[in-house]
């Protein structure tokens, strides 16, 4: 039983103007073949989850094509094309496979191809055909499209925000594949997009609102006739037609049963949307009371959220602070003409920079 298995993950932010290139993708990670189990396996991502479980099973693992670029702007249209040649390339080469395990971002933008997910994942389904099953994982801030859950028989979503439980989601999602070769479970998975977006800071996993509503997608994906129901958070930071909020549930050969709880939750989600509405503060406000607190305080910028590929230039935090001699406090700024002076001047030196 031979299991291929494919990832290309980046968090796009449209909103950012410097693009993601082949470079950002070289620096963090592109490899083919067995350089991907030799990075990946025994890691805390779903691929290491894919290897461990893969490798429990007694099935052999096939490392075909693995790209990750950290959070930033638009990926080039040349670079998606690039990447997507490899690729489908890579995947040839690999030659008949029994199975396919994808790991996509769910959030990627191209400058043209704006559902880059979709678009390589349905592509991998036309290259291997219907008859081989495809289960994926997926990042909650994925903006998820139909063309994303048509490519796939399986879809996971990590259920964690912070995401503490990739691995573990690639382990499932490698169990089910399996099970499904075996013949034991037939997966069909089905989803529904309430128009709705989530705030950034109302998407903690462990914090109400979100809190409850986790639980309800829990409890669905623990009936015996559903394999699996995920919560897609979405990813704010995106301007495409896909952006958004959505629910997916996978059930064992009951594609009405998969389409009506999948239609309840997202109905619910929506039925629920004033209590994510955002609670941010202005900054002024926000240092008011850093300002009398009695513990260290920790200050978000959401419009400079790195981990969403800003690129962490904002200077309005540290502008209030420095106006209020509040200290001691420490404010990280990306600033590499400032970083390249204070190397030029050398150790010891003093400098005036314009932040």
């Amino acid at each position: 039983m031979r299991v291929g298995i494919i990832a290309l993950l980046q968090e796009t932010n449209t909103f950012v103007p410097e693009p993601t290139t082949l470079v950002d993708f070289e620096r963090e990670l592109l490899l083919e073949g067995e350089a991907i189990r030799e990075r990946c396996a025994g890691t805390d991502h779903e691929l290491g989850g894919f290897f461990e479980e893969l490798d429990r099973r007694g099935a052999e693992a096939v490392p075909v094509f693995a790209a990750r670029a950290l959070p930033g702007g638009t990926v080039t249209e040349e670079t998606f094309r690039d990447l997507r040649g490899r690729l489908l390339a890579a995947l040839e080469r690999r030659g008949p496979l029994d199975g396919l395990l994808l790991a996509p971002h769910g959030a990627t933008v191209a400058e043209e191809t704006r559902d880059v997910d979709g678009d390589w994942m349905t592509a991998v389904r036309a290259a291997v055909g219907t008859a081989v099953p495809i289960v994926a994982t997926a990042d909650p801030h994925a903006n998820l499209s139909p063309a994303m859950v048509e490519a796939v028989d399986g879809l996971v979503a990590y259920a964690s925000n912070p995401h503490v439980d990739q691995k573990a989601r690639g382990v499932e999602a490698a169990g089910t594949l399996c099970d499904m070769l075996a013949g034991r479970i037939h997966p069909v998975t089905r989803a529904a997009f309430p128009p709705m977006i989530l705030p950034i800071d109302r998407q903690c996993t462990d914090e109400e609102p979100c809190a409850s509503f986790v639980r309800r997608v829990r409890e669905v994906g623990a009936r015996p006739d559903v394999l699996s129901a995920s919560l897609f958070l979405g990813f704010p930071y995106a301007d495409v037609p896909e952006t958004g909020s959505a629910v997916a549930v996978v059930a064992d050969g009951d594609a009405a049963l998969a389409g009506r709880l999948a239609a309840e939750l997202g109905d619910a989600l929506y039925e629920g949307r004033e209590a994510f509405r955002s609670e941010s503060l202005g900054v002024e406000a926000a240092v008011d009371r850093a300002e009398v607190s009695e513990a260290p305080v920790l200050l978000l910028d959401m419009g400079d959220n790195v981990g969403g590929g800003s690129p962490a230039d904002g200077t309005w935090l540290a502008r209030e602070l420095h106006a209020r001699g509040l200290g001691p406090s420490f404010v990280c700024l990306r600033d590499p003409e400032a970083v390249r002076r204070a190397e030029a001047a050398g150790v010891g030196t003093m400098v005036d920079l314009a932040v």
